[in-house]
């Protein structure tokens, strides 16, 4: 995956908003606690509120992506993503479109006429129309990056 997503003339890269794995509150560890310095959860987060997300918003700023995907745990992460990528404050004249994937999976793009366009996802986890999901979400994003491309073809890697 380094070589990849972490290559500075490639144009992906991966990162985490918040880079402990800790799904929940309650499975904050004792490692977490020896890492973090903290036994709260809430604490950690904060902090890579207050540091990580800024200098993720600088090297938007600096490298100007056209689009940023996002792939998080339900939409209660769309306020951190927009924090982290936008910067404080939302940018003007805000668009959010929804495109429906499945009946359980939705996909939001965040749009502006000077930002970033941010496209949310939901983890699609280890369900039966996994894969399905997965490839209809390549093709929407391809057709929100490439709109005016004709006989491009995508492929997934899982």
């Amino acid at each position: 995956m380094r070589e990849k997503y972490c290559e500075a003339d490639l144009n992906e890269f991966k990162v985490n908003l918040f880079p402990l794995p800790a799904p929940q509150i309650d499975k904050w560890s004792t490692e977490h606690i020896d890492l973090t310095e903290t036994r709260i959860k809430y604490h950690y987060q904060t902090y890579c509120a207050q540091y990580r997300f800024k200098l993720l918003n600088a090297l938007v700023n600096e490298f100007k992506p056209k689009v940023i995907v996002c792939f998080g745990r339900g939409y209660g992460y769309i306020e951190e993503f927009k924090l982290a990528f936008w910067g404080e404050g939302s940018p003007a004249s805000l668009t959010e479109i929804e495109i429906k994937i499945s009946e359980r999976n939705i996909i939001s793009v965040l749009s502006s006429n000077y930002a970033t366009k941010l496209i949310i996802a939901l983890f699609l986890g280890r369900n039966l129309t996994a894969d399905r999901d997965l490839k209809e979400i390549a093709e929407n994003i391809k057709n929100i990056i490439l709109p005016d491309t004709v006989g491009f073809q995508s492929s997934t890697c899982l």
